[in-house]
């Protein structure tokens, strides 16, 4: 049970539901993030921090998982798949 926000009012799940909505997600970002930079009228990354190249001749995997705690002291942890993708990322150096 949570608190629904848009509902203003408690909301019974289950475990599963949650997982599976997870896992719809999951498997949007890394659609989004396969694409690489951000194009006009395409989707992609759009975020400073982060340097994206499109090396020649380079095919990288992009892999997923979902991690859910339950409470304090239970962890699950699914894998969800890989995905190419044809550019690499680097976190930008903090400089100040």
């Amino acid at each position: 049970m949570f608190w629904s926000k848009k509902d203003n009012k408690p909301k019974l799940t289950t475990l599963n539901e949650i997982l599976l909505s997870a896992e719809e997600q999951v498997t949007k970002y890394m659609n989004v993030i396969s694409k690489g930079q951000v194009q006009p009228g395409k989707s992609g990354i759009m975020d400073s921090r982060i340097l994206i190249k499109q090396p020649f001749n380079y095919c990288g995997i992009l892999d997923s998982y979902i991690f859910m705690m339950i409470g304090f002291w239970h962890l699950i942890c699914k894998y969800i798949g890989s995905q190419n993708t044809y550019y690499s990322f680097t976190q930008k150096s903090n400089s100040c």
